[in-house]
């Protein structure tokens, strides 16, 4: 399960791009299991992840940030000094009682912690992708003779990215099970 939320800035100077700089942050909830039949149980009381009613057992806020300046020219705006960002704040379980749990548990938790860290790490790769596809499509824009509508048509423009690679994920989850079919299940 993912969030996304994008933030625009604009300013006035020139240049070209890079790529798309990744900043992750993990948060963990605890769960403390004393049987294997229990984690499930643990992970549906303590996730602090819902979307829509339901309550995944992890989950990634996702922020996309494209930066650009422009730059008038002859008289034609054009966009310059690119950097698009991604932030992913990764909301996972934790095993409170890892010294005490038992083997069974420990193995059964940290094969599903990295089957979801899995899952998770495939939306962070769609919005990698939209990061970047927006990146080239700032450094290709055409330029316009009114900069401000240029700025305007360029926030379209990312917006309509953004709303493409939003399906993009509810697919992959819908693909996926929301991780089950990459042994993201606890049964």
């Amino acid at each position: 399960m993912k969030l996304l939320c994008f933030i625009i800035s604009l300013g006035f100077v020139a240049q070209s791009s890079a790529e798309v700089l990744l900043k992750e942050r993990y948060t963990h909830y605890s769960i403390a299991p004393a049987q294997v039949e229990q984690i499930k149980v643990e992970l549906r009381k303590n996730s602090p992840v819902s979307r829509e009613n339901k309550v995944f057992h992890g989950g990634t806020e996702w922020t996309l940030v494209p930066n650009f300046r422009w730059r008038k020219e002859r008289n034609l705006c054009r966009i310059r000094d690119v950097h698009v960002q991604l932030n992913g704040v990764y909301t996972l379980p934790k095993l409170l009682n890892a010294k005490e749990a038992s083997g069974d548990i420990k193995k059964r938790f940290n094969s599903y912690y990295h089957a979801l860290l899995e899952h998770e790490k495939g939306h962070q790769d769609l919005w990698l992708q939209a990061g970047e596809e927006i990146e080239r499509l700032l450094n290709n824009f055409e330029p316009f003779y009114n900069c401000n509508e240029m700025s305007q048509e360029a926030k379209v423009r990312i917006a309509k990215v953004i709303q493409r690679y939003q399906e993009h994920n509810r697919d992959y989850d819908r693909q996926t099970g929301h991780g089950r079919t990459q042994g993201a299940a606890i049964r």
